[in-house]
């Protein structure tokens, strides 16, 4: 990864430059974690339904 940093007048860091599919993959990394902390959270709970339970709240009702 290849990054510039922008720095202040006393030279304190203040923002950085990298490319946007750096960005980007940054970006997509942070999601995935997010996605993984939601689901450990959600097994940890104990909080799901089963299967069955599933399948009945999506089967419509004639």
């Amino acid at each position: 990864m290849s990054v510039q940093f922008v720095v202040d007048k006393e030279g304190h860091k203040t923002g950085v430059f990298m490319s946007l599919d750096e960005y980007e993959s940054i970006v997509n990394m942070l999601e995935e974690m997010d996605d993984i902390r939601d689901f450990d959270e959600r097994i940890s709970s104990n909080d799901w339904l089963t299967l069955e339970e599933v399948e009945e709240r999506l089967r419509v009702h004639d």
